[in-house]
Formats: C-alpha cells, structure tokens, sequence
C-alpha cells in the first residue's frame, strides 16, 4: 500500500522537476529533489533524467557529477536518455573529451551507445578539426558492431577536407557506394565544397557535378550556386557563364548569391563590365541587392583601374545599392568609398560626382556630413575651390562641419598654392571650423598648421 501511494507522488514530483528545468530554474529543481527525499519518497532514474537536463544546458558541471554521485549512491543506472543529455551538453560546449568519458562509462554499465551519440563525438571533434579523433571515433563505431550511416561518413568527409586530405575526403566517399549506400544530397555538398575550396580540384569537382546531373540527382540551386561560386573563384568564368545561362532551362531561378558569385567574377576577372550590368539588372528584375563582399570587391576593382570612366560610371549606375555604404550612423565611412568619390572628382569628373549627391537626394537618400567631406576633399585635390565654397555653405546649411581629414587636405592645399588668393579666402571664410585645429593647449602645433596659421591669425 505504501509503495502504490509512493508511486504517483514520484510522477507528480518528476513533473514539476521536468518544468523547472525546462525553464532553467535549476536551483528550484534541486529543491524539489531535496524535498523528496526528505519526505521519504525515492527518486526514480526519470527522476534524475529530468533534472540532469537543467544543469547541462546551463554549463553548471559541478551539479551534474554531485547528480551522478547521487544517483549511485542510491543504486539508480542512468538510462541512455540521462546519457544522451549529457554527451550532447558537453559536445555541444566543446568538452568532447568529456563526453567521450561519459560514452565508456555507458558501456562499462551494459549501454551501449547508437550512431547518434558517437556522431555527436565526431561532429565536436570535427568542429576541432582533431582529424585523427574524428577517425579514431568513426573506427570504434565500427568496431562495436555499428554500421555508419551517410551521416557518419559525412562527417569524417568533412573532418578530411578541413585539414586538407583531399584525398583520404575521396577515398572515403567511395567506400560509401561499395557499402550499399547512396550518397545524398548532404554529402554531395560536403565532397563539392571540399573539392573546390582549395582551388585545384575544379575539374574533379565538375567531373562529379555531372556525373550527378546524368544520374538524374535532384540539383536544387543551392548546389549550382557552390559550383558556379567555385568556379568563379578559380577564374573559370566562361564556364561559369555557360552554367549560369543554361539554369532556366532546368527550371532553376538564381539566387542572390548566385548572381553575386558572377558579379564578382566578373571584377575579379577584369574587364567584362557589360557582363557585370547584365547579372545586377537580373538582381535588381529578382529583388535582390549587392551584398557588402561583392561592393567591396567593386571597390577593389574599380580602385585598380581609377581612369576607366566606363567602372566609375557603373558605380553611378548602380547607386541604389551604394547609398547603404554612405551612411555614417549605420555603418561608419568607408575609406575606399571616400576614395572613389574623390577619384570621381580627381579623374576630371565633377558632372559626374555633382550628378550622384543628385541622385541620392532625389532618391530620398540626403547626403550625410560624411559625403559632404568625401566631396570637399575630391574638390581641393582637384583645385575646384570656388566648387569648395558652394559644397561648403551647404555643408553649413544642413549643419555639418568639416572633419579633420578634410582639413588636413585644406591645409595641404594652401601650402602647396601660398600665393591663392581665393584659397585663403576661402580659409578665412570656414574659419569657424579651422579654429578648433589652431587650439595649442588642446592638440599642439603641427608643422602644416604652423606653416598657413600666420594668414589665419592676422586675418582674426
């Protein structure tokens, strides 16, 4: 009778230690353990299954051992549920040598563990790229009588290529075939990334993409997009192309990261700027945008070739996506950004940089202080000054101020052209901005600011 009044009240306790793990509230758990016991009523192995879980997912590695002690000390074997908690939590924080312990404990005591678990050992020693742990882990499964599963052998697949096995990656693969097994779609997509990482397995990785196509395997475009983002990368643009125009035939809409993979081939590759208008107009028709990485590489592309007036003018063209970049609240300037509006100004072309601040505010993208100095400093390199004075009274309309690397350039200016008349006065005029730079107590005298201070100074 007492045992049968005994048996609920352990369910209902269990329950409520399951909830308040589940919501990390393991010190009250721990109570409600203590209190148990207290009144006499002895916790089962579900008992402690549920309240191993909080302790785990909160790190708290002390009260998961004082948990096992205690579960010992009353003659409770964890189950394999309490085990696999376990070896997830450590394997998941990166103690794998952790978990791997807790894995010989479950067969000291007659569990044995699955695939899952000792997947879970490879997957943490994988992250590590622990490469013969990985092996050591995937040999003892085996050994115990386990089958490895696509899972198993993707895994290992990957552990390879992160350390550069090319070759021990392919080997691998093979075996999977002479086992019976079909590698599937995961494991295609480990063995292509692999092979095209490193840059000198293109054609095998091609060699294997069409083997899949003639095996009638389900491409979607995430795959075409690794391919098409390998070959870019290895300079393989015509083949590239040809993929990338064949996708509407197989019924495969691109995705932004396959039209960016082109655009930045295209860059990269040097010269094929028609080709770049053609994939950003197929972006723009799709709702996509430029990502940062591919602007960058813009930018790269564009600073390597500053007296081809055909790149700055696609950088004009596709100002939709460069307004992001001029944003100073969101993103802070852009060092090369700032050098291409100057290179705008600086190549001779004032119509041209006049014409994007016009498009951006007729865009409803009003220029920030940031862009008023990129101008100002592009104007002063090229000796624009009476352009300086228009920029700047509007700088001071719109409440903006010069920066110190646009004063710099002003001072290097004036030093350069002493006898400029229209520079210094256009010196006297912003004098409420240079004064700030002529405070000794504050930033000291500097050999250029010693060098025009005079005519500021007299000019007071």
């Amino acid at each position: 009778m007492d045992k049968r009044r005994r048996k609920p009240y352990v369910k209902v306790y269990n329950n409520i230690i399951d909830s308040f793990c589940k919501d990390k509230m393991v010190d009250e758990a721990l109570a409600i353990l203590q209190e148990i016991i207290e009144k006499g009523i002895l916790p089962n192995v579900v008992t402690y299954g549920c309240l191993i879980h909080g302790p785990c997912i909160l790190s708290r590695w002390e009260d998961v051992n004082k948990i096992f002690f205690e579960m010992k000390d009353y003659k409770i074997i964890p189950n394999v549920i309490t085990f696999n908690i376990v070896v997830d939590a450590l394997c998941k924080e990166g103690y794998i040598e952790n978990a791997e312990e807790v894995v010989h404990i479950m067969i000291q005591q007659g569990q044995n563990p699955n695939l899952v678990k000792y997947s879970s050992l490879m997957d943490g020693y994988c992250l590590q790229k622990r490469i013969d742990d990985t092996r050591r882990v995937f040999d003892t499964m085996v050994a115990s009588g386990l089958t490895p599963d696509l899972h198993s052998y993707g895994f290992l697949i990957n552990a390879y290529y992160k350390t550069k096995k090319v070759k021990a990656a392919m080997n691998l693969f093979r075996q999977i075939s002479h086992k019976g097994l079909t590698p599937d779609i995961v494991v295609y997509t480990i063995v292509l990334q692999g092979l095209l990482s490193s840059g000198r397995h293109v054609d095998e990785a091609l060699q294997l993409f069409h083997a899949m196509e003639a095996d009638g395997t389900n491409i979607y475009i995430e795959m075409y997009t690794i391919i098409l983002d390998g070959l870019c990368k290895s300079r393989r643009l015509d083949i590239a192309r040809d993929l990338f125009n064949n996708l509407s035939l197989k019924g495969l809409d691109p995705d932004v990261r396959t039209c960016t993979s082109m655009i930045a081939a295209c860059f990269q590759k040097g010269g094929h700027y028609d080709d770049v208008m053609v994939y950003y107009e197929e972006m723009v028709r799709r709702g996509f945008s430029l990502d940062a990485s591919t602007f960058s590489i813009l930018l790269d592309s564009s600073a390597e070739n500053q007296n081809n007036p055909s790149l700055l003018m696609l950088m004009l063209k596709i100002d939709p996506d460069c307004k992001k970049f001029m944003d100073r609240e969101q993103r802070g300037p852009s060092h090369q950004l700032q050098h291409h509006d100057c290179c705008l100004l600086s190549e001779g072309l004032l119509i041209e940089a006049k014409e994007l601040l016009k498009t951006m505010e007729a865009k409803g993208f009003l220029a920030n202080d940031c862009t008023c100095n990129v101008i100002l400093q592009g104007l002063l390199k090229g000796g624009h000054y009476d352009d300086v004075m228009v920029y700047y009274e509007e700088m001071v309309r719109r409440g903006f101020s010069l920066d110190a690397s646009t004063f710099s350039i002003l001072l290097d200016s004036s030093a350069e052209n002493q006898n400029n008349p229209s520079l210094l006065m256009l010196m006297l005029k912003i004098d409420p901005d240079c004064k700030k730079f002529m405070d000794r107590e504050q930033r000291g005298p500097s050999h250029q600011l010693q060098h025009v201070g005079p005519a500021i100074y007299f000019g007071r």
